[in-house]
């Protein structure tokens, strides 16, 4: 697995893992096939691609996430 920069665009909508600068903090998005979305309980899906690299971990769900 690799990192990808924020400028490269994933193949399918899924949920990532993303990095907020090399060997920084790590916390997840969503890509809808447009745009980079945070999620949390009080807004919901919120367009958000503060990062700089993501990465697919295959297996990983939303169940597993929240």
């Amino acid at each position: 697995m690799k990192w990808l920069p924020l400028n490269s665009i994933p193949s399918k909508p899924g949920w990532f893992h993303v990095r907020d600068a090399p060997g920084g903090k790590i916390g997840i998005r969503y890509w809808d096939g447009k745009c980079w979305n945070a999620v949390n309980a009080r807004d919901g899906f919120t367009p958000n691609d503060s990062f700089v690299e993501w990465l697919l971990i295959f297996g990983i769900s939303r169940n597993q996430i929240t």
